[in-house]
């Protein structure tokens, strides 16, 4: 009983080390999550200077939420005031209560105390505080500059703290990896249930995780070494009893003998019960004894077992050191060991020596031998969910960012290297287009192609969506790095065969060199972004090398944004009007609203600089709801000035601002404030658009459609051109690009984009769509596109863009016109 009382006392000890280490790499996972966002200057920039809510919902609030799986995300500020929190929409977390327990306090005041520079373990506090009876581990760490060039921290104090809660985000992984889905959280201890107490931040307890342990009969070595002792005490007792006198004492002997008969059938069914592997071994090595769990471990008999040395069954590395601990009279212990069975099977296991003595004289030891494979497993397994990508098998971003941080150590004066960082064009449409399915798909396959291109001796990570990051250690210069970027994109101009649909999807890619462009991975990385965006502006299938210049331009990027906002505020933005027209009488049909900005000091700015500015920090949400505001009203004065009222407006529509800024609520007021119908609008789309296949979009579709307002798509033929979603989604006309109008006729004319125009207008008559010619120019164009039934048309040559007060008096009186609407 004393046996397998203590057996289960070290088993629960294991798995409650297990799960310690298992509580402390999340913990540190958290920190390391929390860090990635702290030390962003951008990050600063836009928290604790500017204050941009915007930017915190899409980074670290809402965004980190989701993607981190956090219940709470919360900056305060060095008097621990709330500036930005964040937390899951399904939770009443009531953060400022939470703010004011002792443990929360405890660690704020711990990150505050930490160093700035380090690793996130290092610079961060973490501790579990709980409210309302919910248990959540936290992480706190302070902002700090990326580099000692980055503008100042204004908020030195203040701090970001993610929150997970234990019961629904921690435990689960942590009853994964161990293989225990009874993990709970409870206030007393069942009997027979394994325990492990949790502390608060301030060392109060909050309660305890229990479990059930597994079924086993598991025994430790050092219980049994008093019995092994007892026997070779035993097998020498006989001599001190043979001097004595027979006669007088030959009961006692007999008794004794008995005693000594039984001890040893209890030593032997002890040693026969035990799962560990047990041998005895003599000073020399040899095995003199194996229990039956080591025939079972080893697959060989007694026998066999019995004539090998420690050294056949032990690696050198192992058995030399165990035998010379074991002639100077110390324990030797190995956590890991490979062994290796009769049938060539590698386990990992664990052992030890114990020394037997006998009258202060080492006679030999007692080696134990214990098969850890179940365990290496699981800890083959965190550490693959931890370092890399259960899609794709490749490295994940913290994995990465280690390799590089090593080679920049161990790189001398004269050596060099380059980090990739490739985005695959084209994945967002793929993807909803085709189906997740066939996403996933490609993005193994283009995993596998980059790491063949660039071979084996460089390191490829999957960092998010549509990211791939490579590590050039060998590049000895620019020169070599730029050969390799363009075999990747030599390599990704080739089609991908995915679930049998031939499927196209370039490359951008941004290289920084190290360690001209930074000493850390993260500078590193974040320069080889900044170049990647550069190359994404020169178009698809280039590359683009970091340069000081960048810096400069992204700063430029930061205060266009903050002009922009201004310009919203104040009122800058302004709309432009072009007529759309019919073919053969030049009758306008709509006008179309095209956004521009005046800026005071610089004048216009073209559309092509700041729409895409507005498109990635979300502002074309609210530039959406102003552009239908005033082209509404303007439309509405001009029908009241006299303008046929068929003539409608035609108004751009971004993919983000469906439905979240142009709601159908916003769409329905803003026509019924102006009076206007909703035939008296058209809504100008991409084939993107179209594309999403999700049902909010479907829905707010449906919904325009319901309030009379046409949709036409534009820029036809520059993506998926899919007829079929036209016909379903029941598209009102077609506005062929004028890339491919150009070609046409006259001086740019080519058979191609003839046969394209031709194609697309015979498609879309077939559906019974008006096609619209964007970028009509000369009069040879439109001749081309009358006699070829194109009904409407849009350019220079029927009108500029101008401004609403220039546009009526520039294209005679409107009212004048003869109008026809879009069928």
């Amino acid at each position: 009983m004393h046996m397998g009382s203590s057996q289960s006392r070290l088993s629960a000890e294991d798995s409650r080390r297990q799960f310690a280490s298992l509580l402390e790499l999340q913990s540190r996972q958290l920190s390391v999550q929390a860090l990635d966002y702290s030390n962003w200057d951008e990050s600063i920039a836009a928290l604790l200077v500017r204050e941009d809510r915007a930017w915190w919902s899409k980074n670290a609030g809402e965004y980190a939420i989701s993607t981190f799986e956090l219940a709470f995300s919360v900056v305060f500020d060095a008097n621990n005031r709330i500036l930005f929190d964040a937390k899951q929409s399904d939770r009443d977390i009531d953060l400022e209560q939470l703010s004011k327990s002792d443990a929360f306090k405890k660690v704020l005041s711990q990150a505050r105390s930490r160093p700035l520079e380090g690793a996130a373990t290092t610079v961060s506090a973490t501790g579990f505080v709980q409210l309302n009876g919910q248990l959540y581990a936290v992480a706190a760490v302070r902002f700090r500059p990326e580099t000692s060039t980055s503008p100042a921290n204004p908020e030195p104090d203040a701090l970001l703290v993610f929150g997970k809660s234990v019961a629904e985000s921690v435990l689960p992984i942590t009853a994964d990896v161990m293989g225990l889905p009874g993990l709970e959280i409870v206030q007393e201890v069942p009997a027979g249930f394994t325990d492990v107490p949790i502390p608060l931040a301030d060392s109060t307890r909050f309660g305890f995780v229990v479990w059930q342990p597994r079924a086993h009969s598991q025994k430790p070595i050092q219980d049994i070494l008093p019995w092994v002792g007892g026997l070779l005490i035993l097998a020498l007792m006989a001599v001190i009893y043979a001097g004595l006198h027979a006669q007088k004492l030959m009961k006692q002997i007999l008794e004794d003998s008995r005693q000594r008969v039984s001890l040893a059938e209890r030593n032997r069914s002890v040693l026969n019960a035990v799962d560990d592997a047990i041998l005895g071994i003599d000073l020399n090595g040899t095995v003199t004894f194996a229990n039956p769990s080591a025939s079972n471990l080893l697959l060989l008999t007694s026998d066999d077992i019995l004539t090998l040395e420690i050294k056949d069954l032990l690696p050198l590395e192992y058995s030399g050191p165990l035998l010379a601990s074991l002639n100077s009279g110390q324990r030797w212990s190995s956590l890991s060991s490979t062994l290796i069975d009769s049938n060539g099977r590698r386990f990992p296991a664990e052992v030890s020596c114990t020394v037997v003595r006998y009258n202060d004289k080492i006679r030999g030891g007692v080696i134990g031998i214990r098969d850890i494979s179940e365990r290496k497993f699981f800890e083959d397994q965190l550490y693959l969910k931890a370092n890399f990508d259960t899609l794709t098998g490749a490295p994940n971003r913290n994995y990465f960012a280690e390799y590089v941080g090593n080679c920049l150590m161990v790189m001398g004066s004269d050596q060099s290297g380059s980090l990739m960082l490739v985005d695959i064009e084209g994945f967002k449409k793929i993807n909803d287009s085709m189906g997740h399915d066939t996403g996933d798909l490609l993005l193994k396959y283009a995993y596998e192609r980059l790491v063949a291109t660039v071979g084996p001796a460089n390191m490829v990570a999957r960092f998010g969506n549509d990211e791939f990051a490579v590590c050039l250690g060998g590049c000895k210069n620019q020169a070599e790095a730029a050969e390799i970027a363009q075999k990747v994109l030599n390599a990704f101009s080739e089609s991908f065969n995915v679930l049998g649909h031939v499927v196209w999807a370039g490359a951008s890619i941004g290289i920084s060199v190290f360690p001209t462009d930074g000493s850390t991975p993260n500078d590193l990385l974040r320069r080889a972004e900044m170049a990647m965006y550069k190359a994404k502006s020169l178009g698809k299938d280039e590359f683009s090398f970091y340069s000081a210049e960048l810096d400069v331009d992204t700063q430029g990027r930061r205060t266009l944004e903050v002009d922009l906002r201004r310009a919203l505020a104040q009122n800058e933005l302004e709309l432009f009007y072009q007529p759309i027209v019919t073919m053969g009488s030049a009758a306008v049909s709509h006008v179309e609203a095209l956004l521009r900005w005046r800026d005071p000091q610089k004048g216009l700015i073209s559309p092509d600089t700041f729409i895409p500015l507005a498109e990635e920090t979300g502002l074309i949400v609210e530039m959406g709801v102003w552009v239908l505001e005033e082209s509404c009203r303007q439309l509405a004065a001009w029908h009241k000035a006299g303008l046929d009222a068929h003539v409608g407006v035609a108004i751009n529509v971004s993919g983000r601002q469906v439905p979240r800024g142009l709601s159908l609520a916003c769409i329905t007021e803003t026509l019924s404030r102006y009076g206007l119908d909703g035939s008296q609008v058209s809504f100008e789309i991409t084939e993107s658009v179209l594309l999403d296949g999700s049902g909010t979009v479907a829905e707010w579709l449906s919904g325009v459609r319901n309030l009379g307002i046409r949709l036409m798509i534009d820029d036809f033929g520059t993506g998926y051109s899919s007829l079929s979603y036209l016909k379903h989604l029941q598209a009102a006309a077609l506005k062929i690009d004028k890339s491919f109008v150009w070609g046409v006729a006259g001086e740019s004319e080519n058979k191609e984009d003839q046969s394209l125009v031709l194609a697309i207008i015979s498609m879309a008559h077939s559906l019974g769509l008006p096609v619209i010619a964007e970028g009509v120019e000369t009069n040879e164009q439109a001749d081309w596109l009358l006699r070829n039934q194109c009904d409407f048309a849009q350019g220079y040559l029927y009108g500029r863009p101008l401004p609403a007060e220039n546009f009526r008096s520039s294209i005679v009186p409107l009212s004048l016109l003869e109008s026809r609407p879009l069928a």
